[in-house]
């Protein structure tokens, strides 16, 4: 049988980097050449779709170079842990060479593999390689590749440490500049070799300035030559955190952070009143990976999978705390008067940010806590204040499983709901293009409601998903715990309406509204001012197409954060568009909170009383089977609170009466 031969060139053509939330990435692009000739690769992209970054600065980034396996039909072996060096900056050499087409070189190299690097102040031998490199003069010597089109597939991954960075994380391992890799290998889980792997090691600041790719995957063709494009991404993802109120009459000021329950940050204690000024999340010991030793394998869709192996010599801490205090708010409102702007903003567009923050990646994900101070100062011309108090929000470890060159952005809204304890809102924006946004409210229980998609302001007509923390993710069941309503406002012509019609509806007022009878249907509450809001039950049959399903255990790929399917108990419904729509959430009584309650009623025992029929002190069971005889006792079967989220579809727009 024939065979049919075109040399494969450099590895890559041209690393294109892109920028994202400030983030730094390789990009990826599209091209190709044809013919029966040896590839040749060019620094121009098909398709630009981020800030990309080419030639000299994107190679830089890289160290000028990376570790590559590439392997056909498979499991064979075709490059192992080769070296491909960026040799010449001006690009005068590219071309000059079947395997060189963009300043990038493989051929001729020695072979040090397991990601062996040039010290700073290296100089490169006539080869590129660093004259005191380590690996013996027995080092195989690189030769170029040539195309299999017997192949079935070719399959390639790779990895760079980039430009090292000196330990400041106090790892066990401070003498290493660079993070430490293990050899590319065909070996990791999954069906018989497809999922390859290799390990990662070093503490945050040396793992942060790692690249890893994503597998690509080639079926080869000699009537079209595929060029070997190599999607980099770095190793850490970004968070950051931004803060909105929209209580009416009120401004908010003056934020201050917990990094425990009792405890405000402080990462300047020099500076006096400093305490609490740094924004921080935390949650339990050793919940955030510091460094460690990390895996990365490959899934069905290539993309790669990385899990923390071990932290040993690296201590997780608690707490992620951010570098810099809030930013300050741009403008004022009516009737603030400070001279400072000190004031957070009124809309998601306008919150006041944190700067980016890195972090390495968590497969597993945390409960993270956000708790906070603050002052609101009355609009009313009176300069009145109310100081709040321990305000918490938590981000569900679900949603806190942060992935490489991921950026997340957690929106917290502070409402009118109760203000006492304020509602928070947690709007996560996860990936490049915004593609995730959960927001979460929290008023213990907390409520999370997911939604795929860029979202500008809330949510978007489509599939949106109900998640409840209430000691464990809860068990959603329509009818007992969970039901969905839509709420609408009308307002009388006199009273007129507030910018494009626009009527803000709360939790506070929903509950307040489902109070009242039941009539026609409906529940109605029409104030003084004319103002009218009625909140109606969402059917819940089949032909209903927004009907709220509960006793889901997972959102589907096709929702999920990154594509990739989430279990969680939930509940949806397919949101209409310029529609409002409340979940209403029932705590029962657990049996301790029960037990407390009954215990407190007029008439209750205790095991320091006597019990008649045996004359003997009530153990704690007689005590509470006592206890729930007693008039007004509750059990596991009664409500002991109700919870609302109000779910702002599109616009929703009031109505004007008459």
């Amino acid at each position: 049988m024939k065979k049919n031969y075109l040399i494969l060139a450099a590895i890559i053509a041209s690393i294109g980097l892109a920028s994202c939330s400030n983030e730094e990435y390789v990009g990826e692009f599209e091209g190709g050449t044809t013919g029966e000739r040896a590839i040749s690769f060019n620094s121009s992209y098909g398709k630009v779709t981020r800030d990309e970054k080419t030639g000299d600065a994107a190679a830089s980034l890289l160290n000028k170079n990376f570790v590559v396996l590439g392997y056909k039909g498979g499991n064979q072996i075709v490059f192992d842990n080769y070296q491909a060096n960026f040799v010449d900056a001006s690009g005068s050499s590219a071309g000059s060479t079947e395997s060189n087409s963009a300043g990038w070189e493989y051929v001729s190299y020695k072979n040090l593999p397991f990601g062996t690097k040039m010290a700073t102040g290296d100089e490169l031998n006539d080869r590129g390689v660093a004259a005191n490199a380590t690996g013996s003069s027995t080092n195989i010597i690189q030769s170029i590749k040539y195309w299999d089109y017997n192949a079935s597939t070719y399959d390639f991954f790779a990895y760079s440490l980039g430009a090292g960075e000196a330990d400041t994380d106090g790892d066990a391992d401070s003498d290493n500049q660079y993070a430490k890799a293990t050899a590319l290998a065909l070996t990791g889980y999954g069906d018989s070799d497809t999922h390859p792997g290799y390990q990662l090691t070093g503490s945050q600041s040396q793992l942060g300035m790692c690249y890893i790719s994503k597998q690509k995957h080639i079926v080869p063709s000699s009537s079209s030559p595929t060029e070997v494009d190599l999607e980099f991404v770095n190793f850490l993802s970004k968070i950051q955190l931004k803060f909105f109120e929209t209580i009416p009459g009120y401004s908010v000021k003056d934020l201050r952070f917990y990094i425990d329950d009792n405890t405000k940050s402080d990462s300047n204690p020099d500076v006096e009143g400093n305490d609490g000024l740094v924004p921080a999340l935390y949650g339990a010991a050793n919940s955030i990976p510091k460094g460690g030793t990390y895996e990365i394998t490959f899934d069905a869709s290539y993309d790669p999978v990385i899990t923390l192996e071990s932290t040993t010599g690296y201590t997780p801490d608690s707490k992620v705390e951010f570098p810099t205090t809030l930013s300050s708010y741009a403008s004022y409102d009516y009737k603030e008067t400070d001279v400072e702007n000190t004031y957070i903003g009124r809309t998601a567009s306008t919150a006041t940010a944190t700067s980016p923050l890195s972090v390495l990646p968590n497969s597993t994900g945390a409960t993270l806590t956000l708790k906070m101070d603050y002052t609101l100062v009355s609009r009313d011309g009176t300069g009145e204040t109310i100081d709040v108090s321990g305000a918490t929000a938590t981000i569900p470890a679900n949603y806190t499983k942060w992935m490489s060159n991921y950026a997340y952005t957690y929106i917290f809204k502070i409402t009118d709901d109760k203000l006492v304890p304020i509602t928070l809102d947690a709007i996560v924006k996860e990936t490049e293009d915004g593609s995730q946004t959960t927001i979460t409210t929290v008023a213990d229980p907390s409520i999370t409601t997911y939604q795929s998609g860029a979202v500008t302001n809330e949510y978007s007509a489509g599939n949106i998903y109900v998640a409840v923390e209430d000691g464990g993710t809860t068990v959603l069941t329509v009818g007992t715990n969970a039901n969905l309503y839509t709420a609408t406002v009308e307002v009388g012509a006199a009273q007129g309406l507030d910018g494009a019609g626009n009527v803000a509806i709360t939790e506070e007022q929903v509950a307040n509204v489902l109070t009242k009878t039941l009539t026609d249907g409906k529940y109605t509450v029409t104030d003084a001012n004319g103002k009218k809001m009625t909140v109606t039950p969402v059917a819940t049959t089949e032909e209903t197409a927004d009907r709220l399903i509960g006793g889901q255990t997972s959102i589907p790929a096709a929702d999920a954060p990154g594509s990739k399917e989430l279990a969680i108990n939930c509940a949806t419904f397919n949101a209409v568009n310029n529609t409002v729509y409340v979940f209403e959430y029932l705590h029962y009584y657990t049996a301790v909170e029960a037990a407390t309650y009954n215990a407190a009623l007029t008439g209750a025992v205790s095991t320091s009383d006597t019990n008649p029929s045996t004359s003997t002190n009530y153990t704690a069971a007689e005590a509470a089977t006592y206890n729930a005889a007693l008039t007004g006792a509750v059990s596991t079967s009664n409500v002991k609170s109700k919870h609302y989220k109000v779910i702002k579809v599109g616009t929703p727009t009031a109505v004007v009466g008459s």
